[in-house]
């Protein structure tokens, strides 16, 4: 995501400035977030260091990833806008350090100063670009679901690098990504072999590293 005026960083000073209440809490890898409805109905969690996934709350015992989602991101937030029941279940892919607000003072900072409405957009955004790249990788042929679920995941977490590449976070496994592109594992693995081969990616020690000049010139054109 560019720099601008409205990012999380500027709403955790803002808050802190409004004298908005927070409690920071930490999470260690492989935990489930927000599982008691009372969670639900009445907390947001700022996600300040680390990675959360996203499952469908389907009722399913292996649920798909729906997203995976990292600093900056507000969690439960569209509990907010629907009081319908959550539709996703969280989980950490590390460990994570979270800021969490009560949604009615959520509410209270972003609809009571004229100022604050730009959050809004920037949390909005935020959560509809997961959503649209799931849909984009959804909707695309079953041989390309792998290379846009690289793609996917290289903009929104990759770390662009002096040599061109772009380096995912190693919180993100390879058991994620299979479960992202909701492909079976026969044509995952067939597929990650193809990219292997062909060059365009490639693990380093825990990474993934994806060559792209296009994935690398938009994350630098972002930052």
């Amino acid at each position: 995501m560019p720099n601008t005026l409205y990012n999380y960083q500027e709403f955790i000073r803002l808050s802190h400035e409004g004298k908005i209440a927070y409690e920071k809490v930490e999470v260690p890898k492989n935990a489930s977030l927000l599982t008691e409805k009372a969670d639900v109905d009445n907390y947001i969690y700022l996600i300040v260091e680390g990675y959360v996934s996203l499952l469908l709350n389907d009722g399913k015992e292996h649920s798909k990833i729906y997203s995976i989602q990292g600093k900056g991101t507000f969690l439960n937030y569209f509990t907010l806008l629907d009081q319908s029941d959550n539709r996703f279940n969280f989980k950490t892919l590390s460990d994570c350090s979270f800021y969490k607000y009560s949604k009615t003072d959520m509410s209270y900072f972003l609809s009571m100063f004229p100022e604050n409405f730009g959050f809004q957009f920037f949390i909005m955004k935020n959560q509809t670009t997961h959503l649209y790249f799931k849909s984009l990788m959804a909707s695309s042929p079953a041989s390309e679901k792998l290379k846009i679920t690289f793609s996917n995941m290289g903009l929104l977490h990759g770390l662009p690098q002096e040599d061109g590449t772009v380096v995912l976070p190693q919180a993100i496994k390879t058991s994620h990504l299979l479960s992202y592109s909701n492909l079976s594992k026969s044509c995952f693995y067939k597929d990650l072999q193809h990219l292997k081969l062909t060059n365009q990616i490639e693990k380093k020690e825990k990474n993934w590293v994806i060559r792209s000049e296009e994935l690398y010139t938009s994350l630098l054109q972002s930052n």
